[in-house]
């Protein structure tokens, strides 16, 4: 698992995001992890893969594990991508008041 992790990085870091995506869903499939699912997540928005990026997004949500405020940012880039507006301005709210409460400056 570590392996895949550092060459699912890797492949991100060099902006290769379908080897990126394969990686990471190699270790998902080893090992559920709310980190790997929200990179998955993130991966699947720059590839423009919405259906997928949103039954990612409902698996991540039902994470007891996912980090709320980053889950409610990616809500918020998807809703943005699908033209969903006022949905994007609710979860962009809502990310930024769950970041203020958890001390993130991100």
């Amino acid at each position: 698992l570590h392996y895949l992790e550092l060459a699912a990085r890797r492949a991100q870091h060099d902006y290769a995001n379908e080897t990126a995506l394969r990686y990471f869903r190699a270790a998902l499939a080893l090992e559920e992890r709310s980190g790997w699912r929200v990179e998955e997540a993130r991966l699947l928005h720059l590839l423009g893969e919405r259906v997928e990026e949103a039954a990612v997004l409902a698996r991540l949500a039902a994470l007891p594990d996912a980090p709320q405020p980053a889950t409610a940012f990616l809500r918020a880039d998807y809703a943005e991508a699908v033209n969903a507006y006022d949905e994007s301005r609710a979860a962009l709210q809502a990310a930024r008041a769950l970041a203020a409460d958890s001390g993130d400056r991100h």
